[in-house]
Parts: C-alpha cells; sequence; structure tokens
C-alpha cells in the first residue's frame, strides 16, 4: 500500500524511532541557532499525576537545591485570587530572584475528573506566567503542561535538537524574546533519575550559544 503526503502518524512514542528507517525519509543534519542561551535558574513544571513523574520528582527535591513548591490541586482548580495562590507566587518569584531552580509540584492526593485535567494545566501555566523573563529553562512533565505554560509566556515555535534520554526531547524557543532551552517529557517516561539529570544537564550547560544544546543529543 502506498501512502499519501498528507498521511498522519498515530501511535506509541516508540513508533517514532523506526518510522524514518522504514518510510524512506531523509536524515538531514541538526542545527542550531548561534545565539546566547537564557540565563538564570531552570522552572520544573511536575503536570503529570504518574507515579513515574512523582518519584523523579522527589528524588530532585531531595538534592536541597531546589525550591519545590507544593500545589493542593484543589486551590489550582479555584483559580487565581487566593491568599494562598499569592503566597505560592512569592514564594516561586523570590526563590527565582535569589537564583535558584524551582519546581511546581501539585499533590497527589486529590482525584482528578477527566473535566479537572485541562483546568490544572491551565492553573500551572497561570501561576508560572510571571516567571517568563526570569528563568533560564523549563523542564515540564506531561505534554498539555508544557503547551499550557509556553503558550502562557507566548512561546508559539520550539527547534527540536535532539535528545537527553530516550523520550526526552531537547529544544530551544525560536522567534521567542529569549532563547530559552526547554525540555519536555510524557508523565510514564524515564529512569527514577531523569528530572535529577535535566537539572544538572541545566546547570552544567554553557550558555554562550544554543549550538551548546547540542551536546543533549543521544543517538
Amino acid at each position: 500500500m502506498v501512502l499519501g503526503q498528507r498521511t498522519v502518524w498515530a501511535g506509541s512514542a516508540g513508533l517514532a524511532y523506526h518510522l524514518p528507517l522504514v518510510a524512506g525519509f531523509t536524515q538531514t543534519a541538526v542545527s542550531a541557532p548561534d545565539v546566547a542561551l537564557a540565563d538564570g535558574p531552570t522552572l520544573f513544571v511536575i503536570g503529570s499525576l504518574s507515579g513515574v513523574s512523582r518519584e523523579q520528582a522527589a528524588i530532585l527535591a531531595a538534592r536541597g537545591d531546589v525550591v519545590t513548591v507544593n500545589l493542593s490541586p484543589h486551590m489550582l482548580i479555584e483559580g487565581a485570587g487566593s491568599q494562598q495562590w499569592k503566597a505560592h507566587e512569592q514564594e516561586l518569584g523570590d526563590a527565582v530572584e535569589a537564583g535558584t531552580d524551582v519546581m511546581l509540584l501539585p499533590g497527589s492526593n486529590h482525584r482528578m475528573t477527566s473535566e479537572q485535567g485541562p483546568l490544572l494545566c491551565s492553573a500551572l501555566a497561570k501561576m508560572a506566567a510571571h516567571l517568563a523573563g526570569r528563568v533560564g529553562a523549563l523542564v515540564a512533565t506531561g505534554g498539555e503542561s508544557a503547551r499550557a505554560v509556553l503558550h502562557g509566556w507566548g512561546v508559539n515555535k520550539l527547534r527540536l535538537l535532539g535528545e537527553l534520554e530516550t523520550g526526552l526531547p531537547v529544544s530551544v524557543t525560536e522567534g521567542w524574546s529569549r532563547a530559552l532551552p526547554v525540555l519536555t517529557k510524557a508523565g510514564g517516561f524515564g529512569t527514577p533519575q531523569t528530572l535529577l539529570r535535566c537539572h544538572e544537564f541545566l546547570r552544567e550547560l554553557d550558555r554562550n550559544s544554543a549550538r551548546n544544546l547540542l551536546q543533549g543529543k543521544r543517538s
């Protein structure tokens, strides 16, 4: 069977690794712009409530050099305006101002409905909105959470540069005010040390050029 040019591929993420070879796609070299990367602490947004993401977040939080902002899902869904919300925003702002990496971590003791999931992602994006020009990288678990945060910041385009681990792409913002490193992953992906590895990679990153993000690429 011959497939047309308008074919849309669907399936598991692992399928994407075999498609180029099977479909005869031409492999092209990945390039990155020679521009300075944004500087500042890393923002981790844990939008996935999966057990894998929770374990990864716990290991990262145990380091002691990342400020973890534990958020009540009920408070997030209720929306901005409460004193608790304002206190969390202040905690985030103070940590970033001090140059400390921060992690937004919703509690896992709330059973989410299908309707509440998008509300949670939207609320996390609102909580992070004031950090757009202040952080030096974004690491997000859960595709909808990453999309919501980036949309809230006005980021409409990413340049994919490679992978730090299988299923963990390394990108940089394009057509935005800053060249911001962005690492994203599905909630159930990775090893227990995945977020810790993201933390160390970004901390050691030479930010003189976006081309240095290519060192994150793995075959």
